[in-house]
């Protein structure tokens, strides 16, 4: 069984810090409507003046990713939220023991931010790579970059992002180049004789993981599959090389987790 699984797509922005929450995640062939909530959360930041503008110096890399970056603080209006939405939400809240509001409070604006992703991604020149819904309502969403948004984007997404969130740069690959490696990396782990099953594609931090099953009965070494994997990625990369780190990881238990 092949099932490739990619967290690039601007439409699951969501899934990248969800997993499993399904009811509140897109899909590009069936999109569901996620509006907002009826009213701003009342901890929701104010709008900055309209003076305003993006820093023109970044800040310095978190240490929990390799990118350099720069907070926006965003202005964008907010629709109100769907009855279904609310439902969605109301289902999630009670899977995760949290309280609606604070579920609410924290998807305030995943929809604005996905139509900016998606906008960003379909435009070849602006160097998009991912993005991703904030994990709690004290984080921000970010959106990733090859590299450094030139200061007309920058006070796009400014205007647009209903949210404050980081702007990120500095990925070796667009998104299209990675899905394209991504797909050449996991074909060849799938493909490899002795392998039964794979599952695996781009991850959040821009790495490329493909967790894969061994027959029964057969062996395969982890680091000429590897080599392979590696080999035929670099065949399809602009860079001539594969510039994201890969992980192979074999699990026995695969067959439970996909049936």
């Amino acid at each position: 069984m092949r099932a490739q699984a990619s967290l690039l797509a601007a439409s699951a922005v969501t899934a990248v810090v969800l997993g499993t929450a399904a009811a509140v995640t897109h899909s590009a062939s069936q999109p569901e409507q996620t509006s907002q909530p009826q009213s701003a959360p009342p901890t929701t930041p104010p709008a900055p003046s309209a003076s305003s503008s993006p820093s023109a110096e970044p800040v310095v890399s978190k240490p929990s990713h390799r990118y350099t970056s720069v907070m926006i603080e965003g202005r964008g209006p907010v629709a109100p939220l769907s009855d279904g939405m609310r439902e969605d939400l109301g289902t999630l809240a009670e899977q995760e023991g949290e309280p609606l509001d604070e579920i609410l409070q924290r998807f305030y604006g995943v929809q604005e931010f996905e139509t900016l992703a998606n906008d960003l991604e379909a435009d070849p020149d602006s160097g998009y790579v991912d993005a991703a819904w904030r994990k709690n309502t004290t984080a921000a969403p970010w959106i990733r970059f090859t590299r450094k948004p030139g200061t007309a984007l920058l006070n796009r997404i400014e205007a647009e992002a209903p949210v404050s969130l980081e702007v990120q740069w500095g990925a070796p690959l667009t998104t299209r180049a990675l899905v394209r490696l991504s797909n050449t990396i996991f074909g060849a782990v799938s493909d490899y004789p002795g392998v039964a099953t794979a599952v695996g594609g781009p991850q959040s931090d821009g790495s490329i993981q493909v967790l894969y099953r061994v027959k029964s009965g057969a062996t395969v070494n982890p680091a000429r599959l590897k080599r392979q994997a590696l080999k035929a990625g670099a065949k399809v990369s602009p860079t001539g090389d594969v510039p994201v780190k890969v992980h192979l990881v074999e699990d026995p238990k695969l067959r439970a987790v996909l049936d």
